[in-house]
């Protein structure tokens, strides 16, 4: 074997070492959209973690969950409440004009997340959107481009440096959701209640 091509081995098998080390991600891309999530609040079950924030950065094929989201976000009472918005259904139609299975409404849970796995649900972006509880319905204006999170676009707090580089969060209502704030919760879905 000349010098050239263990070189050239000794690239490969450090480079696949490096792809199974433990804690390497093999998209650092992807790592530091993960870390710039920041910690995890504890409690609850996954379904209900991280309302808010963008739900495919870590389901994703090859992200950090093991579940990959098409869709999937977080819904609000009002522009300036962060309370989840419990049992409201999420119609989506992609440009094909297909939804997801009509046998499983997308439901938002009592922290107002929804999500709909790929393997029920392979989307052909733009995204039609539209959101309906209790006889209020708002549809979203323009289709989803290309982001699988809501919170890709929609964020919780607007970054004072570029408050014109992102949307205000999902909301339902023009303040509180008139069924309440859901009493029976594996956490608290006031995301303004300290978190």
């Amino acid at each position: 074997m000349n010098h050239l091509h263990a070189l050239a081995l000794g690239l490969t098998l450090a480079g696949a070492a490096l792809a199974l080390a433990p804690g390497c991600s093999p998209d650092p891309v992807q790592h530091d959209a993960v870390k710039a999530l920041g910690k995890e609040s504890a409690g609850g079950p996954n379904e209900f973690h991280r309302a808010g924030q963008p739900c495919a950065t870590c389901h994703q094929s090859g992200g950090d969950a093991d579940t990959d989201f098409s869709v999937g976000g977080t819904i609000f009472a009002g522009p300036d409440n962060l309370i989840g918005v419990e049992g409201a259904r999420v119609d989506l139609v992609d440009a094909n004009g297909t939804s997801p299975p009509i046998v499983k409404p997308v439901l938002t849970n009592c922290v107002g997340n929804f999500f709909v796995l790929r393997s029920d649900w392979d989307p052909a972006f733009p995204i039609a959107v539209r959101v309906t509880k209790g006889g209020i319905t708002r549809t979203m204006r323009s289709p989803i481009g290309r982001a699988s999170s809501c919170a890709d676009c929609h964020k919780a707090k607007l970054p004072p440096d570029d408050p014109l580089g992102s949307l205000p969060h999902v909301s339902l209502f023009s303040d509180v959701d008139p069924a309440g704030k859901a009493v029976s919760c594996a956490i608290d879905p006031d995301l303004g209640a300290g978190r």
